[in-house]
């Protein structure tokens, strides 16, 4: 955005009475203290994000899996979740693949007690078939699994979407940055329905980070934010 700005101003002539773009908190630059700035959506680590979200046993968990067979997310989540205690959760991922497999454990130590998903492929889906699982896994289409969540058949509790690129409000897309990988369709339905959101970035952009397939203000009616 910043050289956005710089090459913008090198083009035009700014009209009278206007001055150029400076920044997000330019006009409130106490937002721009930690100290200062209440309830910043910022977290220093994963499990600080887990404790702010609200998550408690027995809830529905939801993850998307745009990344493919390089998605770290599912795996590195559950895990802390594990390490904290956490148990009789409803996993709902837009899909489960062969890089899922470490959640085998998870299932068989009652991290995860019931799956929602598009797929099972590989070492889990093959344990599963065997009778991993207590209760039967709920297969459902892409545009099922829509239907699901806005219908409220399937509430989320808190999604944790790994996204390439974010700002620090919360705006991320998926074609920008090191790790793009295309379009965040399959997640913006938890983003608007979960009753909380969780990005999970390794590289943060400029405000506004446009245009964004997940904006700071997504979110259900009864969602506190992200």
């Amino acid at each position: 955005m910043k050289e956005t700005v710089a090459m913008l101003n090198q083009q035009y002539v700014m009209p009278n009475g206007l001055t150029p773009y400076a920044g997000v908190t330019a006009k409130s630059p106490w937002l721009a203290s930690e100290s200062e700035k209440r309830q910043r959506k910022i977290c220093d680590s994963l499990e600080t994000a887990i404790r702010r979200s609200g998550l408690q046993n027995g809830m529905t968990i939801s993850f998307h899996h745009a990344f493919r067979g390089g998605d770290k997310v599912v795996n590195m989540v559950v895990a802390k979740l594990a390490e904290m205690g956490f148990r009789d959760l409803t996993l709902a991922s837009s899909s489960l693949i062969d890089a899922h497999w470490p959640l085998i454990e998870h299932i068989k130590n009652g991290v995860i007690r019931q799956i929602y998903t598009s797929g099972l492929r590989g070492k889990l889906g093959e344990e599963i078939s065997a009778g991993l699982m207590e209760n039967p896994v709920q297969i459902h289409s892409h545009g099922g699994r829509v239907q699901l969540i806005q219908s409220g058949e399937l509430s989320i509790d808190v999604a944790f979407l790994g996204v390439p690129c974010c700002d620090e409000f919360g705006n991320a897309n998926g074609f920008s940055g090191k790790s793009r990988c295309g379009s965040l369709g399959y997640a913006r339905v938890d983003a608007e329905h979960a009753k909380c959101v969780v990005l999970l970035t390794e590289e943060w952009v400029d405000y506004p980070n446009y245009p964004a397939s997940i904006a700071q203000d997504s979110g259900g009616s009864d969602s506190p934010g992200r």
